[in-house]
């Protein structure tokens, strides 16, 4: 597990050490803006609170950094600009809108240059290199953090030494290169140390420590992080103590250490509940879950370490690297209580998480890889035309350069003529995938055109009829006299009619529900699955995420028929008596969707799917929807079908 978990982004800049325990409360700051008589007083009152309410309320923050620059356009006075595009800028990286960061980074950077003020112009380029990083930009996060220490070295801008060796000590650790990272960690403590810089001290004790975590030195690990510890609660940093607390519980996690584990996590829960309104970053503690989880399972407290991971993964669903931790740490309790059947399905969970992560992870390389490929490609083409240059007068290398053109030139004919013959054939064959694709689309919305008209007729047409006539028949036996045996033969006869209408009712919903309709995906197949197990022993738990908001009402429903035929295939061949359905709409407008059950399973190769009816039904509907379909039985272990496929807009 990379470290770079615990890893927060440092981002307390200009203020949070200038004024130290000594800075004004915020109370105090509001009082000075109420007595100040000039515009210009109040700017940096503005600003000040700006950065106090950045870290708890951003939109108070956003507030006040906006009435301060009200007052700089009223007043004119643009000798603040600096001071306000950089303090904006804390607002920015703490609600991580890092485009914006980085626009108001580049104009302080800008105004720096423009105040020929070359410490304001170190200062936006340390900011830089955070932004440049946390937007991925390696290459551009080195330049930087290069040109802020050659920058501070010039101007001899001591107090921020420290802090541009810990920079480029992180950006050396997020890529891979640990030992260069403990490099520059131990300058950037040399520089703390020798010119009293606290904050950048403890940058790089802390980035050090981290790398050499990474590296195996899990000795000198912890007592770094132990020096930061030290150093937090002397000098009464909350975040910095929070966080130093969190890289010494995951390195005894790592090390698998339970006695130290069990003491680092007392310690950090008792920190926080005596000191609720401490400043600190939500995300240093968003691994606690697993951190808690697995010191339960140390101490073979079941039950607690697998409650505590569910609602741990309740909690942060869509951040998969610390879903999959919790998936693992449930199986391997599970392992340890030799519950083998439920410890495989949630290590199966966590492959499934890791899949996801490994297609984002294989994505970012792709089109890092696409950087370096066309580097090298210009590299090439810059030395072949140095040769040709430096051998155009010499007539062998012409006569040789003119018979290899002559050959390229005959080769690439005949490979255009190739790629063309199988372009065509690629074009051929995705012409004839998409006219099956139409025809699979018009058959598909040609059976819900019908599947609704014919329930709208059942309901309105025929439901309206047979309501009609027992309202008919009531009316009459009030008026008729009849014999008792008579008498009872009419209340069969209503009775059979009430029958009538519930079944007419069930066929007119199950050919187009009705909450389908009004109150959309998710209560329609939460309704379906009740209507399942009435009466029946069987149990469904059903995880729907994404799909609240409303869909294209062709999509909602082609998903609303596959969990319909795959519930009905459990029901009727699987005996199972507990069914999972999972569906899971991403931003990208992928939708993944999981049915699993604890059946008897079947041997996939001694079933032959493509003559199944049902299955026929599933592929052409996800086939609609552009998707795969995945099916996994095992005999006596159940069966799941995953199905990943894009949501459509036919509107």
């Amino acid at each position: 597990m990379r470290i770079s978990n615990f890893f927060a982004v440092i981002f307390i800049f200009c203020y949070a050490f200038s004024f130290s325990q000594k800075r004004l409360n915020t109370d105090s700051i509001k009082n000075l803006i109420k007595i100040s008589k000039t515009d210009t007083a109040k700017i940096p009152l503005y600003f000040l609170l700006t950065s106090d309410y950045v870290q708890n309320d951003t939109d108070s923050s956003a507030y006040f950094l906006a009435e301060g620059k009200k007052l700089i356009d009223r007043s004119k006075s643009h000798k603040y600009d600096y001071e306000y595009y950089f303090t904006g800028i804390k607002i920015y990286h703490a609600t991580q809108k890092f485009d914006k960061a980085l626009n108001f980074n580049l104009k302080a950077l800008e105004t720096a240059k423009k105040n020929k003020n070359d410490f304001q112009k170190a200062e936006a380029l340390r900011t830089l290199f955070v932004i440049y990083l946390n937007l991925k930009k390696d290459t551009l996060a080195l330049q930087t953090a290069q040109k802020a220490i050659k920058l501070s070295e010039n101007i001899k801008d001591t107090a921020n030494l420290s802090i541009g060796y810990g920079n480029l000590s992180r950006l050396y650790f997020e890529i891979g290169l640990f030992k260069k990272s403990i490099l520059y960690g131990r300058k950037s403590i040399d520089a703390g140390k020798r010119y009293h810089n606290l904050k950048g001290l403890l940058i790089g004790l802390n980035n050090t420590a981290v790398s050499e975590q990474e590296l195996g030195n899990y000795k000198e690990a912890e007592k770094l992080f132990l020096e930061v510890l030290q150093l937090a609660e002397k000098n009464n940093i909350p975040r910095s103590k929070v966080k130093s607390l969190v890289n010494l519980i995951n390195l005894n996690v790592f090390t698998a250490n339970p006695p130290q584990l069990n003491f680092y996590l007392e310690k950090l829960h008792r920190f926080l509940d005596e000191n609720p309104n401490a400043p600190f970053a939500k995300s240093d503690l968003r691994n606690l879950p697993y951190y808690e989880a697995s010191n339960f399972l140390y101490q073979n407290k079941y039950e607690e370490a697998e409650n505590t991971a569910l609602k741990g993964i309740s909690k942060v669903k869509d951040d998969h690297e610390i879903v999959q931790n919790l998936y693992n740490v449930i199986s391997k309790i599970n392992f340890a209580k030799r519950d083998y059947k439920k410890a495989q399905k949630y290590k199966l969970k966590s492959d499934s998480v890791q899949n996801i992560i490994d297609k984002e992870n294989l994505s970012d390389f792709e089109t890092e890889l696409s950087k370096k490929y066309e580097t090298q490609k210009k590299d090439s083409q810059i030395k072949l035309q140095e040769s040709k240059i430096k051998n155009k007068n010499i007539f062998n290398y012409i006569l040789l350069g003119s018979a290899f053109a002559l050959l390229t030139i005959l080769l690439l004919t005949y490979r255009n003529y190739s790629q063309r013959k199988k372009l065509q054939q690629q074009r051929i064959s995705e012409l004839e995938t998409e006219k099956q694709l139409l025809a699979s689309q018009s058959l598909l919305k040609g059976q819900e055109d019908e599947r609704n008209r014919l329930a709208k007729d059942l309901h309105d047409g025929l439901g309206g009829l047979l309501s009609g006539v027992k309202l008919q028949l009531g009316a009459m036996k009030g008026n008729l006299i009849l014999s008792e045996e008579n008498a009872n033969v009419f209340d069969k006869a209503l009775l059979k009619l009430d029958e009538s209408i519930s079944e007419m009712r069930r066929v007119s919903h199950n050919l187009m529900p009705e909450s389908l309709m009004k109150s959309g995906l998710k209560q329609a197949i939460l309704d379906y699955c009740e209507s399942l197990i009435m009466n029946q022993n069987l149990k469904i738990n059903c995880e729907l995420h994404g799909i609240d908001e409303k869909m294209d009402q062709t999509t909602e429903v082609i998903i609303y028929r596959i969990i319909q035929e795959l519930l009905n295939n459990v029901v009727k061949h699987s005996e199972a008596n507990l069914i999972l359905v999972q569906i899971f709409r991403h931003e990208n407008h992928k939708i993944s969707i999981t049915v699993e059950d604890n059946g008897k399973g079947f041997n996939l190769e001694n079933m032959n799917l493509k003559n199944s009816a049902g299955i026929r039904n599933i592929k052409s509907r996800v086939e609609y929807l552009k998707g795969k379909l995945d099916i996994k039985s095992v005999p006596g272990k159940g069966t799941s079908v995953f199905i990943e496929c894009e949501e459509q807009n036919y509107g």
